[in-house]
């Protein structure tokens, strides 16, 4: 237990001396007008449990320390010593509020930039407040200055802060970087452009500098429309970065670039709002692309479904048939020996019985499942008489087929000789008189399938049956369980299936003879 909390403590106190070091390192790159160490303490105290917080806080009072201890002399010896110890425990408060609300920010990204802010304006006033009270550097303008740290502050964890939690969502979620890569070149060669005639053209008016800074603005909303919140992330950063390479550094405190000070703060707002847009872009995004994955995992389901469906179909058919083999064997025995005692007409009614059976058997047997269509094709039973006697009736059937059939698998064979005969179903409700059916097999470069139109000629083509209601639905599940599309009015049906170029047939057993 002793070497255990041993090396907790120790890695504790590695984490203090590495925030110590990146807040010293932050800080000799920042300027008022941009603070980035505030983007630090953001993504410690938002990403780090609560259990290493006093070594977070350790760090932070290291960094001040090292900062104030040698102006003891000009301000106080309390300010220099004590201070460092309150400013982050007290900004802190703000956070623990946050995350009480937020509990995990990732699923709050249009919240970021307001809690951001909240941690800019508790961290300048408990500063502020500090120095009031322990007699450090007072402002003479207080509410100026105020202004314009929190401003620093704010912009300086707008930049990396987000920055930071991209990362960590691109670590998670995998995100593609090839396109975002390109886009992101784009809007850095456009913004450097931009800033490279605001610093090499010094002499030009303080109002075409402006302008030029607040045009900073449409490559980042660029690459917000293209690619939601991480293209935001990625040109607020990049504008940011852009607008501090214009500021001069004095080393004086409070010291400002007032031509660039308005800019940025419109640059700010709308970074704040490039960030807000961006989420919520990416969370429609996300739902659409979840919808997405559910819906082709629905039909995926379905279409599992039919196919086992189909099995089951055809094994019934199956058992059946051996069934019918074994009675229509009965029938012939029965026949001969009532034909070998002397009863011929009896036999021969006999006959005739097991023969209209027989025809009975096959027209519903077709109707059942197909079995024709695994040996000579879909073309074949839609020219079969069974297939005319049990759906069309005594209607007309005028067919078109097209193409080569068996060149789809036979899974989607059935399915488009399921959709026929549920598009004659939903027509048999008006009594038609005729039947057109038009069936074309095409193939492209990576699908294949076929288009088909089933057109009735009906005295009463509104006339809708509970039958065809439910021939509706099973046919507007079975085009969308293969990816399809349908097209339905009074006297119409258009469908067309499709199916991958590589996609091959479910496996059959052998059709028994019977």
């Amino acid at each position: 237990m002793g070497i255990s909390n041993g090396r907790a403590i120790a890695k504790g106190l590695g984490l203090s001396a590495g925030y110590c070091g990146i807040y010293l390192a932050l800080w000799c790159i920042s300027f008022d007008q941009w603070f980035l160490p505030l983007a630090l303490r953001f993504v410690c105290l938002f990403f780090l449990p609560y259990r290493v917080w006093p070594y977070v806080f350790l760090g932070d009072a290291a960094a001040f320390l090292i900062l104030r201890a040698p102006k003891a002399d000009i301000y106080s010896p309390e300010w220099a010593y004590i201070s460092p110890f309150l400013s982050l425990p007290l900004a802190s408060l703000i956070v623990i509020w946050i995350k009480r609300v937020f509990p995990d920010i990732q699923n709050h990204l249009h919240w970021l930039p307001a809690c951001i802010l909240l941690l800019a304006l508790s961290a300048t006033t408990s500063n502020i407040a500090i120095n009031h009270i322990l007699s450090g550097p007072v402002p003479d303008e207080l509410i100026e200055t105020f202004f314009l740290y929190a401003t620093g502050q704010f912009i300086g964890a707008m930049t990396l802060a987000p920055i930071f939690l991209l990362g960590v969502r691109w670590r998670n979620h995998r995100l593609s970087l090839k396109s975002i890569t390109t886009d992101s070149t784009i809007a850095l060669v456009i913004i450097s452009a931009m800033v490279g005639f605001v610093v090499l053209a010094p002499d030009s008016s303080n109002a075409l500098r402006q302008m030029t800074l607040l045009m900073l603005i449409l490559p980042a909303a660029f690459l917000t429309m293209l690619h939601g919140w991480a293209g935001s992330v990625i040109g607020v950063a990049l504008v940011n970065i852009a607008v501090s390479l214009t500021l001069k550094h004095t080393g004086m405190p409070g010291a400002h670039d007032s031509v660039v000070f308005l800019p940025q703060i419109v640059l700010a707002i709308g970074a704040t709002l490039l960030l807000m847009a961006g989420a919520k872009i990416t969370e429609h995004y996300e739902l659409a692309r979840l919808s997405g994955v559910a819906e082709a995992q629905a039909r995926r389901l379905a279409h599992s479904s039919f196919l086992s469906t189909e099995h089951a179909l055809r094994e019934h058919l199956m058992y059946t048939a051996q069934w019918e083999v074994q009675i229509d064997d009965e029938y012939k025995d029965v026949a001969d020996w009532l034909r070998a005692r002397g009863y011929a007409q009896v036999a021969m009614d006999l006959n005739t019985r097991r023969v209209e059976r027989r025809r009975l058997f096959d027209l519903r047997a077709q109707a059942l499942y197909p079995i024709q269509i695994e040996a000579d094709g879909l073309f074949a039973v839609l020219y079969s008489k069974h297939f005319t006697d049990f759906w069309a009736g005594d209607a007309e059937v005028t067919r078109s087929l097209r193409g080569l059939p068996r060149r789809l698998t036979l899974d989607l064979q059935l399915a488009a000789f399921r959709c026929i005969c549920h598009a004659l179903a939903i027509h048999a409700g008006a009594q038609p008189s005729a039947y057109r059916i038009h069936v074309r097999v095409w193939q492209g470069s990576r699908r294949r399938g076929v288009y088909i139109r089933v057109a009735a000629q009906s005295a009463d083509p509104t006339s809708v049956t509970s039958t065809g209601a439910t021939a509706a639905a099973l046919l507007t599940s079975r085009v969308q369980s293969n990816g399809g599309l349908l097209r339905m009015n009074r006297d119409r049906i258009a469908m067309l299936l499709s199916e991958p170029m590589d996609a091959v047939s479910t496996s059959m057993d052998p059709v028994p003879e019977y």
